[in-house]
């Protein structure tokens, strides 16, 4: 079922995409259609029913006017409406306006052969725009197109004359045509399209690769460093705290050695979790070496940091995998260092709670060792 939706999510991105190229070429189609219906209608005024004239123009404007007002709905939109909605949208006033040429081309055709070869190719120029502009919608383009020179055709095929049936024969032949060139042109604007949303997927895909840790999903060393460089820099320039912890699980070789690498790994996973239950939003956490972590702490002070560090000693001290042997726990040594004015680098302030972590490894492991500008007295656990 999850596959079925990514791939339904997929297929929206593609449509939408489609979609946006549509409605971007369509304003000029939209616009030309009742000035093309206003041109045909002078141009047969003086043999045609001239209020039916009036009133088809009247009625290719209006659709005009809504096709325009959706068209700007679209561009507006706020995610309100599904892309198929929109399609549907898009379909319908495209086929009525369509429906609306042909049966008003088919009511105004006069006896004399002249004018009905006019409006006959009006009605194929419209249809030859319709292909060109909205290519990448087969269907809709077809059924607009059948809308369009469908009851003309019929009236040249039913009548005696061989130039009128040899008309409507050459409207089966340009739909035939039309459908062939579609297909093909749909063909490849969908592989575009669906190409250049793999590439973007690939891209994306890639950049969170390179920055991500691919057995905790943590950020890596250098995302880490990457993503606190900025936190460090407002720290110095409007002299904020910033606070720095960096933990190290305790005899992380044995796990490794005694239980196996796959336990070694489920352990960093947990411990992971672990930092990402415990840490605040605005903290930055990462894994920047092989059982070491860092945790960059913006606008708290080293008491806080101390206490922070203290909630996840105690939640990895709590933490049990269950195995056939037995079971297993693990636990980790905590540096926490505030950066002092001195402090030139981000580099330097890790540094120090390196050192502070290193200490707690000296007490006896399992513990949080500060280290601040001021002393809440270093406190070893």
């Amino acid at each position: 079922m999850a596959e079925e939706d990514l791939t339904r999510r997929e297929d929206d991105t593609i449509r939408d995409e489609q979609l946006k190229l549509v409605f971007a070429q369509a304003p000029l189609a939209i616009i030309a259609s009742p000035l093309a219906a206003t041109a045909l209608s002078i141009g047969i005024w003086e043999v045609a029913n001239q209020g039916l004239a009036i009133a088809w123009v009247s009625v290719i404007a209006s659709i005009a006017l809504f096709r325009i007002g959706v068209v700007v709905a679209f561009q507006r939109r706020q995610s309100a409406l599904a892309v198929r909605v929109w399609e549907r949208l898009f379909t319908f006033s495209f086929v009525t306006a369509g429906f609306c040429w042909g049966v008003g081309g088919w009511l105004l055709l006069p006896e004399e052969f002249a004018y009905r070869a006019m409006i006959f190719f009006f009605l194929i120029g419209m249809a030859s725009a319709a292909v060109a502009v909205y290519s990448i919608h087969v269907w809709a383009v077809m059924f607009t197109i059948l809308a369009l020179v469908l009851p003309a055709t019929l009236d040249f095929a039913l009548q005696d004359s061989l130039q009128e049936r040899l008309m409507a024969l050459a409207v089966v032949l340009f739909m035939i045509a039309a459908y062939r060139s579609l297909s093909i042109t749909n063909h490849f604007v969908q592989r575009a399209h669906s190409l250049s949303h793999e590439l973007q997927e690939a891209k994306e895909q890639a950049e969170m690769l390179a920055r991500t840790d691919f057995l905790t999903g943590m950020n890596n060393r250098r995302s880490f460093y990457d993503l606190c460089d900025t936190s460090f820099k407002l720290a110095r320039r409007y002299g904020e705290d910033l606070t720095a912890i960096l933990l190290d699980i305790d005899q992380f070789k044995n796990i490794n050695d005694v239980h196996g690498h796959a336990v070694g790994d489920e352990v960093l996973k947990k411990l992971a979790r672990i930092v990402a239950e415990t840490c605040r939003e605005s903290d930055i956490a990462g894994r920047v070496g092989g059982e070491e972590f860092a945790i960059l702490l913006p606008r708290t002070n080293a008491q806080n940091g101390f206490e922070l560090a203290e909630r996840l000693r105690e939640e990895m001290e709590k933490a049990v995998f269950h195995l056939e042997g037995g079971d297993i726990k693990f636990t980790a040594s905590f540096g926490v260092a505030q950066m002092r004015a001195e402090c030139d680098s981000l580099e330097a302030l890790v540094a120090e709670a390196d050192g502070a972590m290193y200490e707690a490894k000296q007490r006896g492991r399992n513990g949080v060792f500060l280290r601040a500008p001021t002393a809440p007295e270093d406190a070893p656990r």
